[in-house]
């Protein structure tokens, strides 16, 4: 139970940090928090980068 508290907790904060500083990440820093994604973070994470490197 509590490892997937956890788990949540971090997916919230990771989703959470990408929102909150979407408009000042560097592509490099997309490229990082993509790769995360891949490994297997939050889907939702990966739409809003996906997004934001079309925007740069």
């Amino acid at each position: 139970m509590a490892t997937d508290q956890t788990k949540l907790e971090c997916r919230i904060r990771q989703h959470t940090r990408v929102k909150t500083n979407r408009e000042i990440l560097t592509h490099r820093e997309i490229l990082t928090n993509r790769e995360m994604d891949i490994k297997g973070e939050t889907l939702i994470n990966q739409e809003i980068i996906i997004g934001q490197e079309y925007l740069m």
